[in-house]
């Protein structure tokens, strides 16, 4: 539980000494900043500061016009509003460590004043190496600074005509789907916790960090509506924040997914448990992470329209699911997908 404090909480850093975290919404804008105080006393007095004027507020006590500079003190900041939007602690560490060559990069420059020709290229080009994995960082930044701090203008966010390389399809390099029957055959070899995983992932074309959501996180639900073929509705979070729903037709999906919700957490190992299945069972290894390819490729290629199976697995754009899946035959109708069996 966290330690609270009159304006939020105290993040305990890598040495013990407290940080005071203000945590306030402001009539529907949502502040996480940290005033740079490691005692009650003098938080409290950032505090008054900030009630006075939450948008113009910064810990240093300079107006907003001057310097706003890359810091690890605001990558911390950042690090704990992922946390606390339901991003995955890897994932919030793995951002980290993308953007912290980015202080190097930008050498104490004005945030506000950075050029995308001038600046951000000429680092990329510096450092090639996971190019596109460091511009999916620092557009998060930024677009963090702009739409949760209010500390940046979109006229003043270099990152927004920075283009994220497309990366070359998975499908080119290797067949990344796993057959129906392979994946039955290992969910049949399965301890029960691990069979539930597979059965739910197989059931909705989830990510496995939503699922892990949706045992894990309060706003999560399992709510029981039946119409038409649907025996319930799943609710998690996207990896992009937003809260996805996933209808199920399926009494073993529903099942498995009531199992893991009792349970309360992910039993561990599990790609370590599910390659022996498939060792056991006399299939090809296959770790849980290709199942919403493959709940994809299920369905397109047994007729679904890219445009239904877009929708059912959160893509945005349906072009997402035709460029993965241009492989497949041309699909004619729509069409139910095949269920594992969740005992």
């Amino acid at each position: 539980m966290k330690e609270r404090w009159p304006g939020g909480y105290v993040h305990r850093q890598a040495d013990g000494q407290p940080l005071f975290i203000i945590e306030r919404r402001v009539r529907g804008h949502r502040f996480h900043v940290s005033t740079r105080c490691h005692s009650l006393r003098a938080a409290m007095k950032q505090l008054e500061r900030f009630e006075a004027n939450p948008h113009a507020y910064a810990p240093e006590g300079a107006p907003r016009e001057q310097g706003l500079v890359l810091t690890a003190e605001l990558l911390l900041e950042f690090h704990s509003w992922q946390l606390q939007k339901g991003n995955t602690r890897k994932h919030a560490n793995e951002m980290g460590n993308r953007l912290a060559d980015w202080i190097e990069d930008f050498g104490g420059k004005d945030l506000r004043q950075l050029s995308l020709r001038e600046d951000v290229k000429p680092a990329l080009e510096r450092r090639p190496t996971s190019r596109a994995h460091r511009i999916i960082a620092l557009k998060a930044f930024f677009a963090w600074l702009r739409k949760e701090k209010h500390l940046l203008r979109s006229a003043e966010d270099c990152t927004l005509d920075l283009p994220v390389p497309q990366a070359r399809p998975e499908k080119h390099r290797r067949r990344k789907a796993v057959p129906f029957e392979a994946v039955q055959a290992a969910a049949g070899a399965l301890a029960p916790a691990y069979r539930d995983m597979l059965v739910v992932l197989a059931g909705t074309g989830w990510h496995v960090t939503e699922l892990e959501r949706f045992v894990r996180r309060p706003e999560s639900e399992l709510v029981h509506a039946r119409r038409g073929d649907t025996l319930a509705v799943l609710v998690t979070r996207h990896k992009g924040g937003e809260l996805t729903r996933t209808p199920v037709s399926s009494p073993g999906v529903l099942a498995a997914a009531e199992r893991l919700r009792e349970r309360g957490e992910l039993p561990r190992k599990a790609n370590q448990a599910l390659k022996a299945a498939c060792r056991a069972a006399g299939v090809a290894e296959f770790t849980l992470g290709v199942m919403r390819h493959s709940v994809a490729t299920w369905a397109v290629e047994g007729g679904a329209m890219p445009e239904q199976v877009a929708e059912f697995l959160g893509h945005k754009d349906a072009r997402t699911t035709r460029r993965f899946y241009a492989d497949v035959a041309v699909p004619t109708t729509a069409v139910l997908l095949p269920s594992l069996s969740g005992k």
